[in-house]
């Protein structure tokens, strides 16, 4: 009965330690944009080639989608 009392109480104090460390969450403020650049006509893009232990650029294409680059 003492190590079931005993077990019971650590187990409380361990609990109130989380509860007591917990963050508060916060977002961050909202992004605005004060202007607008110029439109960019050519770029360059970049992905790195596991097989080859190369970069590779690739023009005007930028994207997450690798399929095409198989």
């Amino acid at each position: 009965m003492k190590k079931l009392r005993l077990g019971m109480m650590t187990l409380i104090m361990c609990m109130l330690s989380f509860v007591s460390y917990g963050q508060d969450r916060v977002n961050r403020e909202k992004l605005s944009f004060s202007e607008t650049s110029q439109c960019l006509y050519s770029a360059t893009g970049w992905v790195y080639n596991k097989s080859l232990g190369e970069w590779i650029d690739y023009k005007n294409v930028i994207s997450e989608d690798k399929s095409f680059k198989d």
